[in-house]
């Protein structure tokens, strides 16, 4: 989204009053970016709530995020012949491919995950 703001401000709009909003942000740390950008209150996504005066309870997911790209990579690694036998090699080799693009921001602890829950 071009700006993050107004997004959040069209959903909170949207949403009637005592109704709620959920959600799921990955924030990577660039280079640039001040250490504590993974931090829950410091991400893009608590900024911006934070502007518009919208409370807000993050959970962290970073962990979890982790272990599941992990057994993705497993099972797609344990499952790839029987899916090339199917003639649907692509899909393990897809499978595989993501979760390598992200398991080594999670080893240097470059990329958090959050689900924010938003009161309004």
């Amino acid at each position: 989204m071009a700006d993050l703001g107004e997004t959040l401000s069209r959903i909170a709009h949207s949403v009637k009053a005592g109704g709620r909003i959920g959600i799921f942000i990955a924030q990577e740390r660039r280079e640039g970016d001040p250490a504590d950008i993974l931090e829950a209150d410091n991400t893009d996504l608590a900024r911006a709530l934070a502007r518009l005066e919208l409370g807000y309870e993050a959970n962290d997911y970073t962990a979890r995020n982790a272990a599941f790209w992990r057994r993705v990579r497993e099972a797609a690694t344990d499952l790839r012949d029987t899916f090339e036998a199917e003639g649907n090699g692509f899909i393990a080799a897809s499978l595989i491919r993501e979760a390598e693009e992200f398991l080594p921001a999670f080893a240097a602890g470059t990329i958090a995950r959050y689900l924010y829950h938003v009161r309004l």
